[in-house]
């Protein structure tokens, strides 16, 4: 599925939430100006932006959890992960403790088993 198609059909019921990496992922590229060209924002205009997507009815902030950390180490432990992977592990991770879908055009979330993954192409 594209993510055009995704986000049409996704209702306001389906939540999105947000973590530390997801946050940060997109505070950067908002102020990036290869990303964003003359509309690159500066980090307080990048900060209220965020503030601004997490106060939409059904958008949120997601914790951490004592076994979202668990799961984490497991994944770490278990394989030899290339560096630019621990975010991703985290991010599996925190889906998979709280049983939520992740959504991403990243293939290499196909890497974690349980992990209940929305491939977007």
């Amino acid at each position: 599925m594209c993510g055009r198609r995704w986000r049409r059909r996704r209702t306001s019921t389906t939540p999105v939430l947000f973590c530390t990496v997801t946050a940060l992922g997109l505070v950067r590229l908002v102020m990036q100006p290869k990303v964003m060209g003359d509309a690159a924002l500066t980090a307080a205009g990048a900060s209220a932006l965020f503030d601004q997507f997490v106060q939409q009815p059904g958008v949120s902030y997601a914790q951490p959890s004592s076994e979202e950390g668990d799961v984490f180490h497991s994944f770490m432990r278990k394989a030899d992960l290339s560096p630019r992977l621990c975010a991703d592990v985290h991010l599996a991770a925190l889906a998979i403790t709280n049983q939520w879908r992740l959504v991403s055009f990243d293939r290499d979330f196909q890497l974690f088993p349980g992990l209940n993954l929305l491939q977007l192409r």
